[in-house]
């Protein structure tokens, strides 16, 4: 089976509320919809974590968490842009439109953009 098969089942497993694993540089990440509140809940579940501690958002490209990104500096960007994509997490303040059950009821978010082709 192809990266593309497995890829198209996993994209229709996330649309459906279903959790997934994926690849990440260093190890095998667990994910979901994040909008999805029971997708979550099911991800939380399996994870035995905590609502509060939060989650990680990992991204392609930056340009999937523009929404989340209006309120850094530009020379919070700047560092973001010479680290990603790569193994590596930031916290930012979001916008508040992201739920409650993503950034653990707190006012800032971990962002990831993977350099590894599958996610």
């Amino acid at each position: 089976m192809t990266n593309a098969f497995h890829i198209r089942r996993a994209v229709r497993a996330l649309r459906s509320g279903g959790v997934i694993a994926y690849p990440t540089e260093g190890v095998w990440g667990l994910g979901c919809d994040p909008f999805d509140a029971d997708a979550v809940a099911a991800l939380l579940q399996l994870k035995q974590r905590e609502v509060s501690k939060g989650l990680i958002l990992a991204a392609a490209d930056i340009d999937q968490f523009e929404p989340f990104l209006q309120a850094i500096s530009d020379e919070q960007r700047e560092q973001l842009l010479r680290s990603w994509p790569g193994p590596n997490t930031w916290v930012v303040h979001h916008d508040n439109s992201l739920p409650d059950w993503v950034t653990g009821y707190k006012s800032t978010v971990a962002l990831r953009v993977s350099a590894h082709p599958i996610v």
